[in-house]
């Protein structure tokens, strides 16, 4: 279809636009941060030390069938600990101990290496050396990490754009579980494997196997949101950011959106405004897509363990309910049923 050449009036139209939107991100992202949440670190802590503690128990009644597992239980107090921590990074997929430490505590962490001494002494005990036994935890890292939903593409159009956000959004909010359950399954699988020569019952190596992989999955859970936190914050200070931090960030890009005024989240996602046909483009993002799109990236901002410091606005953040403001809640609700008695 044949259409009229862009005269430099359009073209300075075009390069408001674009100032506009990138004045909208400034305004909305300069001096801000992402961070761990309200209670996320202390939440972190929990499930770790729980999925630790499991762990630990799991060894011990392995090695309770087992005269050598019993033996390996008691190995070097300082080997235990240093394989302990090297485990617990690897299963994290980070760069160091301490960035688990972050994401933690040290005092977490710390009680979370002492549960887990029978099973690394197994281990250690089984393997010399950590790389004998780290490529299956740095496996079950990538079992988790490729089975992310992903932003394959990001279409030009609007509307494209906006529904592909949103089935990014809605996988992440209501699959990722499923996939991570069975990649905790496969892992499983693979831990079992290094017990095979210990000769314990098969009920027993099955547990020690299951209890592994669920730590390793909640370390790894933890891992990949400590790693949005990062190329989010590398693109905060970059300052350059369009519609593709979702496949980088998905939180970051949930704030644009959802702390966004509607013109500004039009203007987001149409680069090019202006040009022919765009208002319809507008218009069918806007009918089919934005509401939904907001909604989504809301509910993904109130479950994430990761939360925007200093954003000038919280416009549309839904804040998530305490047990105590639900009891309230449906209390007052209850009562204004209640007609009084004539």
């Amino acid at each position: 279809m044949s259409s009229k050449p862009l005269t430099m009036q359009d073209f300075r139209g075009l390069s408001a636009i674009a100032n506009a939107r990138q004045e909208n991100l400034r305004k909305l992202l300069e001096g801000t941060h992402l961070e761990w949440g309200r209670y996320a670190r202390e939440k972190n802590a929990a499930s770790i030390v729980k999925a630790a503690g499991s762990l630990g128990k799991a060894a011990y009644k392995f090695a309770k069938g087992s005269s050598k597992a019993a033996a390996a239980t008691q190995t070097d107090p300082s080997t235990v600990v240093s394989a302990g921590k090297e485990l617990i990074t690897i299963c994290s997929g980070v760069q160091s101990y301490q960035d688990v430490v972050q994401a933690v505590s040290s005092e977490a962490l710390h009680t979370a290496v002492g549960e887990i001494a029978p099973f690394v002494g197994i281990l250690t005990s089984a393997y010399s050396s950590v790389k004998a036994w780290k490529a299956v935890f740095q496996g079950g890292y990538s079992l988790y990490k490729d089975s992310q939903a992903k932003l394959d593409v990001l279409p030009g159009d609007p509307r494209a754009a906006a529904d592909a956000i949103i089935t990014l959004l809605e996988r992440k909010l209501a699959n990722d579980s499923v996939s991570a359950a069975r990649s905790t399954a496969s892992l499983a699988g693979k831990v079992g494997g290094l017990f095979a020569d210990f000769g314990t019952a098969t009920t027993m190596a099955i547990g020690l196997a299951n209890a592994a992989a669920a730590l390793a999955q909640q370390l790894a859970m933890l891992g990949l949101d400590y790693t949005d936190k990062e190329a989010g914050n590398k693109l905060l200070e970059a300052g350059t950011i369009n519609a593709a931090v979702f496949e980088v960030c998905p939180i970051l890009g949930c704030y644009i959106i959802v702390c966004s005024d509607t013109s500004n989240v039009l203007n987001f996602f149409v680069a090019d405004i202006g040009l022919p046909h765009w208002q319809d483009r507008v218009e069918e993002m806007k009918k089919n897509s934005l509401d939904r799109l907001i909604k989504d990236a809301n509910k993904f901002i109130v479950s994430s363990r990761l939360h925007l410091a200093n954003a000038p606005t919280n416009k549309g953040i839904a804040v998530q309910k305490t047990f105590a403001q639900k009891v309230k809640n449906a209390f007052n609700d209850l009562m204004k049923t209640k007609t009084p008695a004539v």
